[in-house]
C-alpha cells in the first residue's frame, strides 16, 4: 500500500507531500490540483509499464495523455525538473 508521496514541479504543484490512509479522499475547490495528483500517479504507472526504456517519463500513453514536458512542468518553466 502506498503510504505517502512527495513530488515537486508538476503542473499546479511547486511542492506536494501527501500521506495516504486505507481510504484517502481528495477535496478542494475547482482548479486546486486534485486531478493533477491522480495524473501524477498514473504518469508513474504509465512510465513503469512502458516498453521503451529510453523514455524518462511516459507523458502520453494508456493511462494519461499530458502533452509535452512544457505542459506538465510547474509554471511551464522548462529549466526546472520534476522530482519525486
Amino acid at each position: 500500500m502506498l503510504k505517502s508521496m512527495r513530488f515537486s514541479n508538476f503542473k499546479t504543484w511547486s511542492k506536494a507531500e501527501i500521506a495516504f490512509g486505507q481510504i484517502t479522499g481528495l477535496f478542494g475547490t475547482n482548479s486546486s490540483g486534485k486531478t493533477s495528483i491522480l495524473q501524477f500517479l498514473l504518469l508513474l504507472k504509465q512510465t513503469k509499464e512502458a516498453t521503451d526504456r529510453g523514455i524518462t517519463l511516459g507523458l502520453n500513453g494508456t493511462y494519461v495523455n499530458l502533452g509535452v514536458f512544457k505542459d506538465v512542468i510547474h509554471k511551464h518553466d522548462e529549466k526546472q525538473d520534476i522530482s519525486w
